[in-house]
């Protein structure tokens, strides 16, 4: 296929996903009456072969490397896709087929995941937890085979291994992000710690037994600070929020807001671009707590860079690119909720609760990064060599235990894994999203999302779409360096705070 046919398919396959995941569709399995994720793929799947994938490389010499990359890593990973599907669909049809007994009543093991940070009770808490891994230790064979056809797809297109194939058709350089991680790790391991013990003094009785992954799922999950986020002010909140920088959503007539609460739809908010910038789709599901609230505010971010975009970009500069970009500025709008003038704005939390909310949010985030730089280390262990998938079990329990501090299921090795190795572009994410809060905050105060200059230099950004990556966008805004420092940075007042 020729390069013009690339861009006009591949926009047409992105608009139908989006098209079926706003009616309602999930992923592998779905059997709704107006088709399936699988069908979308086999309709396109034209696109993504292996001789696309040649000539793109062999034919385009002098097309510009970083759109190259950009056409190169959408259909390498589309490529990925179809050839990994029917064991992906597979696993996922087992998870849904493995029953477990949970409080004496039989429910799939994939819905039986979901219930697990419910559970108040610490010790069946526990006890649900190791059985649960049972239970994926059954399916990991599975899994396994996965990982492995990973691998053989990826030199069978002429690469070492998995990782290489990532990073030639990817701007991600995985080895300084490597080093980017062990830093973060390094930087933040005192404040951590510190953060675990108060977590647990203070919303969690442990006991003599260590910590464990699923505790943390539970405190975050289950907190006391839910009820003041109420249903009702949701969506206010964001549009209030929106009408502080100059953006009056309810004229942005390319936006659709819906408020959707049909049995079967998506139980939380979420954005869909059908048409950049022409028709793009914010779906709300308010209930509350700072998880919707969160959720919510993020979409947004998504919603507003997709619909500021400008409509002369090409297809590589609007729907494909550097993913930490976009996840930048969502994240940009889910921190508002640490910001203690949007709390003082927007939330009614009790003046004597403020420490103990900033150290529950703030510990959240923090466990999140160290979780999330502590996979980018494993999955290289994984995809970067051939390692003995018989020590990857050792390797995992090693590795993500020295990041999160807390007991990790082992079991759990191949499900806590992600094959589109998109674990490097949430890291860049967030150290984007960090170096553009300082921009704002320095131009237009703690409040700047109480300023329509912001509003219009965000604005600016979004029309760009990806043009530039992370880093050339932070260029444009003095900075010359993208590295961890301001999310260390961001952390360390912890170690003086008392709740």
């Amino acid at each position: 296929m020729k390069l013009c046919e690339i861009r006009k398919e591949g926009e047409k396959f992105i608009s139908e996903l989006g098209k079926f995941y706003l009616s309602g569709g999930s992923g592998p399995s779905d059997s709704q009456s107006k088709g399936s994720i699988k069908q979308i793929y086999d309709k396109y799947q034209h696109i993504f072969t292996e001789e696309n994938i040649k000539n793109i490389k062999t034919d385009y010499k002098n097309f510009p490397e970083k759109e190259k990359r950009y056409i190169l890593s959408f259909l390498t990973q589309g490529y990925l896709g179809n050839k990994t599907y029917s064991l992906t669909e597979e696993i996922v049809k087992s998870e849904m087929a493995t029953s477990v007994l949970i409080n004496k009543k039989p429910i799939s093991l994939r819905y039986a995941m979901l219930l697990l940070p419910a559970e108040k009770d610490r010790e069946k808490r526990m006890q649900m937890d190791q059985y649960l891994g049972e239970k994926q230790k059954e399916l990991n064979p599975l899994r396994e085979k996965r990982v492995l056809k990973l691998r053989s797809i990826a030199e069978d297109l002429g690469y070492s291994h998995y990782t290489e194939l990532i990073e030639d058709t990817t701007n991600i350089n995985v080895w300084e992000l490597k080093k980017t991680a062990e830093r973060f790790l390094q930087g933040t391991e005192e404040v951590y710690s510190l953060l675990l013990d108060k977590l647990k003094g203070t919303f969690l009785n442990s006991g003599e037994k260590p910590l464990t992954k699923s505790d943390i799922t539970y405190i975050f999950k289950s907190n006391s600070f839910d009820q003041y986020f109420p249903e009702i002010e949701m969506v206010p909140s964001v549009e209030d929020t929106l009408f502080g920088m100059g953006i009056n959503i309810h004229k942005q007539s390319n936006i659709t807001m819906c408020f959707d609460k049909e049995e079967g739809k998506t139980p939380r908010s979420f954005c869909c671009p059908v048409s950049i910038p022409d028709e793009i789709f914010l779906s709300f599901n308010p209930r509350g707590g700072i998880e919707d609230y969160q959720t919510s505010l993020h979409e947004t971010g998504h919603c507003q860079y997709y619909a500021n975009m400008s409509k002369n970009l090409p297809f590589e500069f609007k729907r494909l690119g550097d993913k930490g970009l976009g996840e930048g500025y969502a994240f940009l709008f889910q921190f508002l909720t640490k910001n203690s003038h949007w709390i003082d704005k927007f939330l009614n939390i009790p003046m004597e609760r403020i420490n103990s909310y900033q150290l529950f949010i703030n510990g959240y985030q923090i466990y999140i990064l160290r979780r999330f730089f502590g996979k980018l280390l494993y999955e290289l262990e994984v995809f970067a060599k051939e390692v003995n998938l018989e020590i990857l079990q050792e390797k995992y329990v090693a590795i993500m235990e020295d990041a999160v501090k807390v007991k990790v299921n082992p079991h759990n090795y191949l499900l806590d894994l992600d094959l589109g190795f998109n674990t490097p572009y949430y890291i860049k994410a967030w150290i984007f999203e960090s170096y553009l809060r300082e921009y704002l905050q320095n131009s237009f105060g703690m409040d700047w999302f109480c300023n329509k200059r912001s509003g219009e230099k965000l604005k600016s950004l979004w029309e760009q779409g990806q043009s530039f990556d992370c880093e050339e966008v932070l260029a444009q805004l003095g900075f010359d360096n993208l590295n961890e420092d301001l999310l260390v940075k961001q952390f360390s007042w912890i170690k003086e705070t008392k709740v």
